[in-house]
């Protein structure tokens, strides 16, 4: 099987409508039910690289109304 360039997630106000966001506490469920974490990242480490993509997409957000990310990893 051959692994997926993107993914998309369509989430906050559109499946369901968001009160409170805590990112902290979405991406450490995530990671603790991700399948592997070769790497050995800490959620300290998936945080701060969260907040630098944010940071260099936002203009996308604003402009277009889209959030996209695209993120290589390599094995």
């Amino acid at each position: 099987m051959q692994r997926p360039d993107w993914i998309l997630f369509d989430y906050g106000e559109t499946l369901i409508h968001e009160t409170r966001f805590d990112a902290m506490a979405g991406n450490r469920r995530l990671l603790e039910i991700a399948s592997a974490n070769p790497r050995n990242v800490t959620i300290e480490e998936v945080c701060s690289m969260v907040e630098k993509i944010n940071r260099h997409t936002l203009h996308l957000k604003n402009d277009l109304d889209v959030e996209v990310i695209r993120l290589r990893f390599s094995a």
